[in-house]
């Protein structure tokens, strides 16, 4: 899961650091490095990728990802050698 397109996904922040963050849900519009940018309601937010614990919604079932694994350019993101 963690080599599929993430843009146009259903993202949840599980966990956060900032804990206004936490249960926020919103469709992933676009994602950097260091970012994912999401839609919630009518505004968007951008959530920061590592100090976060995210739950991603892929067709019938939802993986929840650390941030931290995964904050690396998108097309960088392919070449991780990853144990989940």
């Amino acid at each position: 899961m963690i080599r599929k397109e993430f843009v146009g996904r259903i993202l949840k922040v599980k966990k956060s650091k900032n804990k206004a963050l936490e249960g926020i849900e919103g469709l992933i519009i676009d994602e950097t490095k260091h970012l994912f940018v999401i839609e919630v309601d009518d505004s968007v937010k951008k959530v920061q990728k590592d100090c976060n614990i995210f739950q991603i919604s892929f067709d019938k079932e939802a993986v929840e990802l650390d941030g931290s694994l995964i904050s690396v350019s998108p097309e960088d993101r392919i070449k991780l050698k990853v144990k989940l």
